[in-house]
């Protein structure tokens, strides 16, 4: 988006008019809704987030799944979880699955899932609005 200056581009009475409602501040003009691109189609952001949701379904729907795997305080640092989950993994590459993903929300559940040598990692950003709803992005 850049910026122009109305004198350059409209005629002196539309300016007029408009200077009826608004005066030495910026106005947003969007495109007409016939040429306008979603959000992401120039970058093509949109694309790889819908495809990547597409194959998120799939391997979902492909019954493929480690559910949340917690380890109550009296039993963590002894190694439980990460048995648990590598013989997950174990049991998901003897079914022929190519890669899986685990969320942490702790510190420790990250340190653990970082202790597996994942091939790559997002970022996962947490918000904690005032009304206690929670939004997780990736």
């Amino acid at each position: 988006m850049r910026y122009v200056k109305a004198e350059t581009l409209l005629p002196d009475s539309l300016i007029e008019e408009i200077q009826k409602y608004i005066q030495g501040e910026y106005i947003y003009i969007t495109s007409q809704k016939s040429i306008r691109k979603k959000w992401g189609e120039k970058s093509g952001s949109r694309e790889y987030i819908l495809n990547r949701n597409k194959d998120i379904r799939k391997k979902y729907q492909s019954g493929y799944i480690i559910e949340t795997v917690a380890t109550h305080s009296d039993y963590q640092k002894r190694g439980f979880g990460k048995a648990v989950i590598t013989e997950c993994f174990r049991r998901l590459r003897e079914k022929g699955v190519k890669s899986a993903y685990s969320t942490g929300y702790s510190e420790a559940a990250n340190a653990l899932y970082q202790s597996l040598k994942p091939v790559e990692v997002y970022q996962l950003i947490r918000y904690k609005l005032e009304n206690s709803c929670q939004i997780d992005l990736l």
